[in-house]
């Protein structure tokens, strides 16, 4: 996660991607239905043929879609998930301008076209979010009874963050206040944390686990799940996410397949334009196309795994 506020705690990096580059996996989400498409919030969606739910994925401050593909790779691979990644405003392909009210409206946004469009039912969705990811993913699990909620390395609020660059502090603007929003979580939760963040302290990891659910009636199972020697960014994929997440959602990789048919159409669009504040930012010119490949279409292996 990057620094702190006005412009500091959205440290959105150069652009590492362009749509282009993953045919067959990335859409744009509408935000208004008469808007043009480059205008909507740009998504990856990676499928499974045996997929039975959903991982709606929201990725750190200070990367965008193209520095996680990897990793969203592993998460369908290894889970068995359909995984729908989102960018943010301000970062990657996305239009606009960041902050957590405009972070948070397109998290509405995109589970609003995931129930309704893609007809997924909300109680197939699993939330995840790493750092500032965990934002909407515990703002979404507040408003939604989704399969399950799964954070790593989240801060209760990020003003508790702040606190310790007091010299820092009066540049916030906005405040992510997660340990407030996780009290009307009503969904199974796993908390991943390494005890060696010095970015986010572990005792916040405590602080969200303690707060989940308890403006609920009935109560779902909270899993804080604490990783030795890992510190805020070196999470190991095998053992620090996917088998925490088996763990606790043991049918995670079960059940009647979900699906997708009606992505179908929004990935054939194949936009070619971006929206003016984005060319201003990107290392693309307007008619730029990709030199390779598109990485949907490169294998990649893990050991005899491919992923």
């Amino acid at each position: 996660m990057g620094g702190v506020a006005g412009g500091i705690v959205f440290a959105a990096p150069e652009p590492s991607y362009h749509p282009l580059e993953y045919r067959s996996e990335f859409l744009w989400v509408p935000r208004v239905d008469d808007v043009r498409i480059e205008h909507g919030i740009p998504c990856l969606l990676l499928q499974h043929p045996a997929a039975s739910f959903m991982v709606i994925y929201f990725h750190a401050n200070a990367e965008d879609l193209g520095q996680i593909y990897i990793l969203l790779r592993f998460l369908r691979t290894l889970l068995g998930v359909h995984v729908l990644a989102v960018e943010y405003p301000g970062y990657g392909m996305c239009s606009g301008t960041p902050s957590e009210e405009k972070l948070l409206s397109d998290a509405d946004v995109v589970m609003e076209f995931v129930q309704c469009h893609l007809k997924v039912p909300q109680d197939r969705v699993v939330l995840m979010g790493r750092s500032m990811g965990g934002g909407p993913a515990i703002y979404l699990a507040s408003q939604h009874a989704c399969a399950g909620l799964v954070t790593m390395a989240a801060f209760s609020s990020l003003r508790t963050v702040a606190s310790s660059f007091a010299t820092m502090a009066g540049w916030l603007v906005d405040d992510f206040d997660n340990a407030q929003r996780i009290r009307s979580v009503r969904c199974p939760t796993l908390i991943v944390h390494g005890d060696r963040d010095n970015v986010v302290s572990l005792d916040q990891a405590a602080i969200l686990a303690q707060a989940c659910g308890a403006d609920v009636e009935e109560q779902q199972p909270v899993t804080l799940h604490i990783i030795p020697g890992r510190d805020h960014n070196n999470l190991d994929i095998r053992s620090d996410i996917i088998s925490p997440v088996m763990h606790t959602f043991p049918g995670i990789d079960k059940g009647n397949p979900l699906s997708l048919e009606a992505a179908d159409v929004l990935l054939e669009k194949q936009c070619t334009k971006l929206a003016a504040d984005v060319l201003g930012r990107v290392p693309f010119h307007p008619g730029w196309v990709p030199d390779r490949p598109p990485f949907a279409q490169v294998r990649m292996f893990d050991g005899d795994e491919e992923i």
